[in-house]
């Protein structure tokens, strides 16, 4: 289905939002939407989670899932998409990577270490982390 996407993009110009829109093709299954792009960009839409992004032929493809129906059928009626800076974009894998990773090392910290109560001269208590 043909559609105007209005692209709000991360950036003022004279201290206004930038935004533009294209008409593009926007499949909807279900709450699944996908579309593609002449251009590799880093987007994300409202209570939407970005499932796929990868470059085929010419394009790039996007394909998001939306938390429930009513939100897809909503972007449907008003597709609004944000334009992300880079460093700010991951997929939902890299993410799950990364926290599995940061946790195994949480874990690894946690178990070669204590705390220990410790009573200064002056009557407080303080808690102190000792190497295991």
């Amino acid at each position: 289905m043909e559609k105007e996407v209005k692209f709000i993009f991360p950036f003022k110009i004279d201290n206004k939002e930038y935004s533009t829109t294209l008409s593009i093709q926007i499949a909807r299954k279900e709450s699944t939407i996908s579309f593609s792009l002449p251009f590799n960009l880093y987007l994300s839409i409202n209570n939407a989670t970005i499932q796929k992004h990868s470059k085929i032929s010419k394009n790039f493809l996007y394909v998001f899932t939306f938390e429930e129906l009513i939100h897809a059928k909503e972007f449907m009626d008003d597709p609004i998409i944000f334009v992300l800076n880079e460093s700010i974009y991951k997929s939902r894998e890299v993410l799950e990577k990364e926290t599995n990773e940061f946790f195994d090392n949480f874990k690894e910290k946690k178990k070669s270490s204590k705390k220990v109560l410790i009573e200064h001269e002056d009557g407080f208590f303080e808690y102190v982390t000792e190497e295991i």
